[in-house]
């Protein structure tokens, strides 16, 4: 009978009658008490009341009371448990629509108090206990969660487990006369008071709503030796000063509950109250009874402790299997037999409680001693890039400025990174946050410093004290707040970002992949703030600290410069890229073709051909890359070399784009060139298919869309007379001797790296001895929702889409050749100083990624390997490639390229056509020796949002059904990595 409610009440009033239970007080120090005996009587009476109108055993009645009617509220509560009923407490202060919807949850069948029948109605004056048997098993109360990160849950709890640990025999709190809580009704905490009022020493002594003042006027008044706190309340305390003007010297314990204990917080209530002891107990609505406990340690001062009154704990791994100290996983708590349930929620039930044991939905570790360290609430762990960032710790330093009151730290969605760090701060004086990213900056690391910091008069909370993330979040969406930059070292890195990203207005706290930045533009922040701020930035600092109040404290931190710039040359140097080329065209001893960088155009327009070609000339008069020819390995610049500019009537548009085609294939001569050729090929006099094409030794991807866009301004200027811009003030060969200047500083990175890897990725699946070489081609388009997997998913952990691509590729690659030591090679726009955007040449930069895939590991890792591979490979990008083209020359190519836009006529009626991306050459290898090229794998995004993997290989060496299967394994490899990483997928939630 004692593992019941009304057992407990019944052995109370018979062991001390006239013991006052509860006391209410109001701010006058004013109130009411019940007595043990009284109360058994009182809800014996009402028992019946509830009996005559209908209520049976298992029934769900609703108790609705303010902070004012605790006393009646805790009679109501022994009545209705009493006769085997169900309680269903909650605040008569909740809105109308909220207590409708609870009511229909829990399945209510009667109410008392606010909204239904009166206590003083139900009062049948009987004392004698109702005609009904209780059961340890029976469900006596469901309470509803605090909602914090969604819905309200409604928990049921049976007597059994409301009772666990509990003998009237040994009364807890025996060093207090009084306990003092304001924990409001409707709440677990308040739930745990009531019930702890029926076995404990003290009278618990309650406050209708907590005020600082009148809480520790309570407390003094009945020199309470025990004080019930949420960690909100604790804050109130200490920032009213109550704790050290009204002496509370009499106060041995402080309990706090509901929330994890910010150090900052449980150090100042020790040095408050320096003869009590400060506890910090960890449980939530699900997992009571079970709950560790903390006397707080300066030596441990954010554990919540061990396991205590029973309770067991555990830590899981994502493989559900015990994690070792130290290692981060699921904390679970149990309590013997006595695990509750989710009403009316199996699935849910199921989830969150198994075999005793309760998923408490928070990250912790257990040091060496078995003490709990949380890491952050499972929801609220923020996904920032590659890390994952604890709000707990981030809220732990906040806390520790003398400024602050309190705080809060949430996750804000991010284009690029997922999620990025914010947080709501209430400080003593409002104007003061000048230092607070600073203080911070010294107490944590890059990734989890705050990008924004709303300073708001009051956090928002629940009933128990908690905050509301969401209604936080709304409260960042409504002050979207830009502060200016404060510092000349803020002003100047905002220049540079305005250059860079187009203009517009830049603040502090704005985050530079927010506001469109992508690894290309990142390349060129960096460069450009090595160029103008005089020390060496690398790319990857632009990704770890992507805020410009960070990026320019960063910067601050590095050392200047010492490099002079590159005088310009009377020579034509070659850039990096076309060494590699020249080197691999006379390989064989006779000539071989690298191609040309060529697009197709469908314009449905009137075309002029001579005015295209006179167009084309005065383009090629204003870039020296474009009259470039080359005695083997030596360049010389022509003054003057004419395109050719094919005309050419087509029965339809099918043919337009042979004729386009063959009309690039093999067509130039680079030693005497031209090496522009453009093919009009007309279907009607509205309707023409351009196929543009340039020689790859002067001309790459990145060039494209300047040469388009200046096609298009010199095409109006000659219809209209109007003039051209000037020509950019970088010139291509001042640009190139910059990138060779370079190569001194990133030699040994490239040495370091490379040392060691193979030459060719050998064995590969499927390949056949082949001494020639031909292209083909496979393409198949990818789905959309795969795609937008494919951006969220990167963006989550920090990366590009071009980093995850990439990682799957050496996975697969991997797959079919039985290694783990994967050499990729990519290319990049390379274009890193202010200006070189717009210039037309051969300036890509191919890198070498090399990639250890082993272990096997899982898409999570693999990408961490990738990430970090390609940012020191971006930070390094200017190097004599081909010395490390000859020596790994099997290496896999990869390309991710986005025309958005690009495959356009500026001025005319256009739109993108597409020209097979394979050449028909057809040649032999050099020294006749077997072909051992890894497959390329192009993966491209057009205008219009389609997405097309390609892959191109020697047709003599592997046959079409390898590249299927290769096909099929790189789509499965993007669908597996999209399902673990996206933090949107189905299977990332479960794994979560």
């Amino acid at each position: 009978m004692l593992r019941t409610l009304p057992g407990l009440l019944a052995a109370r009033a018979a062991a001390r009658p006239d013991h006052a239970a509860l006391r209410l007080v109001d701010g006058t120090g004013q109130g009411a008490e019940l007595t043990a005996s009284r109360w058994l009587a009182r809800s014996h009476s009402v028992a019946h009341g509830l009996l005559d109108r209908g209520v049976r055993p298992g029934d769900r009645v609703a108790l609705v009371f303010d902070g004012s009617g605790w006393l009646d509220y805790a009679v109501a509560y022994a009545a209705v448990t009493g006769i085997g009923a169900v309680a269903v407490p909650l605040s008569a202060t909740l809105p109308e629509s909220r207590l409708r919807e609870l009511h229909e949850h829990a399945g209510v069948t009667a109410t008392v108090g606010s909204g239904g029948w009166p206590l003083s109605d139900l009062d049948t004056g009987r004392t004698d206990p109702p005609p009904v048997t209780v059961d340890a098993g029976h469900v006596a109360q469901i309470i509803y969660t605090s909602g914090t990160t969604g819905t309200p849950k409604g928990v049921a709890a049976s007597h059994g487990n409301l009772t666990f640990g509990l003998d009237p025999a040994r009364p807890p709190l025996r060093h207090s006369r009084h306990a003092v809580h304001a924990f409001p009704l409707g709440t677990n905490a308040a739930q745990t008071m009531l019930v702890m009022a029926l076995v404990a020493h003290p009278t618990m002594v309650v406050l209708p709503a907590f005020d600082a003042g009148d809480y520790a006027r309570a407390a003094t008044e009945h020199r309470a030796g025990s004080l019930f706190l949420v960690p909100a309340m604790a804050t109130g305390l200490l920032e009213a000063g109550v704790l050290d003007r009204d002496g509370l010297g009499f106060v041995e314990l402080v309990s706090c509950t509901a929330a994890a204990l910010p150090p900052a917080i449980a150090k100042a209530l020790a040095a408050a109250l320096p003869e009590a002891v400060i506890v910090n107990n960890y449980t939530s609505t699900e997992a009571a009874p079970a709950h560790t406990s903390m006397v707080f340690d300066a030596d441990r001062p954010a554990s919540v402790g061990r396991p205590a009154g029973g309770a067991d704990l555990r830590i899981l791994t994502a493989e559900g299997t015990a994690a070792a100290p130290g290692e981060t996983g699921e904390v679970w708590l149990r309590a013997g037999d006595t695990a509750r349930a989710y009403h009316g929620d199996a699935a849910a039930t199921a989830a969150t409680f198994r075999d005793g044991w309760v998923r408490m939905g928070d990250l912790g570790y257990l040091d060496p001693d078995g003490y709990l360290y949380l890491v952050d609430r499972e929801s609220d762990l923020i996904n920032a890039g590659a890390w994952r960032v604890s709000t707990l710790r981030v809220e732990a330093a906040l806390h520790e400025h003398p400024q602050v009151v309190t705080a809060a730290a949430l996750g804000l969605p991010h284009p690029v990174l997922g999620a990025t760090v914010a947080a709501a701060v209430v400080l003593r004086d409002p104007g003061a946050t000048g230092d607070l990213r600073t203080f911070l900056a010294e107490r944590l690391a890059a990734y989890e410093l705050p990008t924004r910091i709303l300073t708001v008069p009051e956090l928002p909370r629940n009933a128990t004290g908690k905050v509301l993330k969401g209604a936080l979040r709304e409260l960042f969406a409504q002050r979207p707040a830009r502060v200016a930059p404060r510092t000349e070292a803020e002003s100047a890195l905002a220049g540079l970002w305005r250059d860079v990203l187009g203009g517009g207005e830049i603040g502090v706290g704005d985050d530079f992949f927010a506001l469109g930045g992508d690894s290309m533009r990142a390349t060129r922040l960096a460069a450009a703030a090595t160029a103008r701020l005089g020390v060496d930035v690398p790319v990857s600092l632009v990704f770890d600290s992507p805020v410009l109040a960070a990026q320019a404290a960063r910067l601050a931190e590095l050392a200047p410069s010492r490099r002079d710039a590159a005088a310009p040359g009377d020579g034509v140097p070659l850039s990096s890229t076309q060494e590699s080329m020249l080197a691999w065209m006379w390989a064989t001893g006779e000539p071989r073709d690298v191609g040309p960088i060529s697009i197709g155009i469908r314009v449905r327009d009137q075309l002029d051909p001579d005015l295209l070609e006179r167009a084309l000339t005065e383009v090629i008069g204003r870039h020296e890359s474009l009259r470039t020819v080359f005695d083997r390995d030596v360049a010389r610049v022509l003054a003057h070399c004419p395109p050719v500019v094919t005309r050419a009537r087509a029965r339809d548009v099918e043919h337009a784009g042979q004729l386009c085609r063959e009309d690039r294939e093999g067509r130039f001569d680079t030693g005497h060139g031209p090496l522009v050729r453009a093919m009009v090929a007309s279907v009607a006099d509205d309707d023409h298919v351009l196929g543009l094409a340039v020689h790859h030794l002067v001309f790459d991807g990145a060039s494209m869309g300047v040469l388009l866009h200046e096609l298009g301004l010199a095409y109006s200027a000659l219809r209209t007379g109007a003039g051209l811009p000037p020509a950019p003030a970088l010139t291509v060969r001042d640009f190139v001797a910059y990138t060779r200047d370079r190569w001194q500083t990133t030699l040994p990175h490239w040495h370091r790296v490379l040392d060691g890897a193979p030459a060719n990725l050998v064995p590969f699946a499927g390949r056949r001895t082949a001494t020639r070489l031909r292209s083909a081609q496979l393409e198949w388009t990818l789905d959309p929702a795969l795609v937008d997997g494919l951006h969220r998913a990167a963006a989550a952990h920090g990366a590009t889409p071009f980093m995850l691509i990439a990682s799957c590729w050496a996975a697969a690659l991997a797959e079919r050749t039985g290694t783990d030591d994967i050499v990729m090679m990519s290319p990049v726009p390379g274009r890193t100083l202010p200006g070189s955007e717009a210039l037309i040449g051969c300036l890509s930069q191919s890198l070498l990624l090399r990639v250890d895939t082993s272990g096997t590991p899982g898409p999570r890792e693999l990408l961490r390997r990738t990430r970090a591979t390609a940012l020191a490979a971006l930070d390094h990008q200017h190097y004599p490639f081909v010395e490390f083209y000859l020596r790994h020359p099997g290496a896999a190519w990869l390309r991710v390229e986005s025309w958005a836009g690009q495959a356009h006529f500026p001025g005319l009626e256009s739109e993108a056509f597409d020209l097979p991306r394979a050449l028909d050459a057809d040649w032999p290898t050099p020294g006749g020796e077997p072909d051992l090229q890894a497959p390329e794998l192009a993966v491209v995004q057009h205008p219009d949002g389609r997405v097309a993997a390609h892959l191109l290989w020697n047709h003599h060496t592997f046959e079409r059904s390898n590249m299927d299967e290769l096909a099929d394994s790189v789509t499965a490899l993007l669908a597996a990595a999209v399902g673990e990483l996206d933090p949107q997928s189905p299977t990332h939630e479960e794994q979560r």
